[in-house]
């Protein structure tokens, strides 16, 4: 949903934070530091150096009080169990003065038994943790570095993340691009500054125009910037309401970049969420859909759905529910129940609209 910007701290700490990524030392296309480990509490030792050229490695930071932690520890379990011959998954936390001691963890992993059925290591005085989450920037767990077998960092993100799996498969098939996921870190770098040193003093001055002039910028570094995209509508529905402008940039940028998997499913997602029907823009909102379906090659579960939201909001009701059904197909097991839902719900929509006639 597009929440309205009555203050710019909030953009100001989404903008701070991606800074801080901005400015790492350790991302995507960097050799993977050393494993330095005080316990292996589950699975065998793991020395990644030794091992370049065998396997495809997770390291994944996590501890026993965080709530996105647990709830990833089952779905780490299937991507391990379904990748087992070709991933190594570590799940590395430090002990702190939050609960997550020595003892604690080992309660843990034994708690969980089969649900946790991938490599668990104690860190050795932070030095794994200030290696890997230090060194990029990252503050928030879970939060997972996939090594591809060169020994590189290859994609980091949370272990929650709808990709990851996709990620690990195209690693482990070697069709996963490296260098083109360099190149999109790059991106959002520049495009990071770019918000800091446009964007955010203008926010801080009230100057919109300039706003909107500093996002077009970004989205011109990075064309799928969820801080751009996001933000962009917002000042154009809070501040400077130009409907011919927004529709000119939306019709641009989708010619422009329809083959961007990415900035085409953000675009869309934004335009088919934004709550406000007075600036609702229903024509890009579905050439923007269009375009992330046919980029992801018609195999990606969300571009699929917000393909096929689209097309229900301009009352396409057999197009909705044919596109949504094909997002069942290709769903995987934790999703394909909400996206079955989803078509009878289109469904229903088709027979009340039948008897209204």
């Amino acid at each position: 949903m597009i929440m309205r910007t009555t203050c710019s701290l909030a953009v100001l700490a989404l903008v701070g934070s991606a800074g801080a990524e901005a400015r790492a030392a350790l991302g995507v296309g960097d050799a993977a530091p050393p494993l330095r480990i005080a316990e292996w509490v589950q699975g065998e030792a793991v020395n990644l150096k030794k091992d370049i050229g065998r396997k495809i490695y997770m390291v994944e930071f996590w501890a026993v009080w965080c709530p996105p932690c647990k709830i990833s520890v089952p779905k780490l379990t299937k991507i391990q169990n379904k990748f087992k011959d070709d991933l190594v998954i570590i799940g590395v936390t430090a002990p702190d003065f939050r609960g997550n001691t020595p003892a604690a963890i080992r309660r843990f992993v034994k708690q969980q038994g089969r649900n946790m059925s991938y490599t668990v290591a104690i860190d050795r005085d932070m030095a794994t943790t200030d290696a890997y989450m230090t060194a990029a920037g990252v503050v928030g767990i879970p939060h997972s570095f996939l090594i591809d077998k060169k020994g590189r960092i290859a994609w980091q993100g949370s272990p929650l993340d709808p990709s990851i799996e996709n990620v690990v498969g195209e690693l482990v098939r070697g069709t996963y691009d490296v260098g083109a996921a360099q190149a999109s870190a790059k991106a959002e770098a520049e495009a990071d500054e770019l918000l800091q040193r446009l964007v955010v003093p203008a926010v801080q001055a009230s100057q919109w125009q300039r706003v909107w002039d500093g996002l077009l910028e970004v989205l011109k570094a990075d064309p799928g910037n969820e801080i751009g995209v996001n933000f962009l509508l917002q000042i154009h529905i809070d501040h400077l309401q130009d409907r011919e402008a927004y529709r000119s940039w939306c019709k641009a940028h989708i010619a422009k970049h329809a083959g961007d998997a990415q900035a085409m499913l953000r675009l869309a997602t934004v335009l088919c969420n934004n709550q406000n029907l007075a600036f609702r823009t229903p024509a890009s909102a579905l050439k923007a859909a269009q375009a992330a379906y046919e980029a992801t090659s018609r195999r990606d579960v969300d571009a699929i759905e917000i393909h096929a939201l689209a097309q229900y909001q301009i009352s396409n009701l057999d197009r909705a529910i044919e596109l949504q059904q094909e997002a069942v197909n290709v769903a995987d097991d934790a999703r394909r129940a909400r996206a079955q839902a989803i078509v009878e719900f289109y469904k229903r929509c088709k027979e009340l609209r039948a008897l209204s006639k």
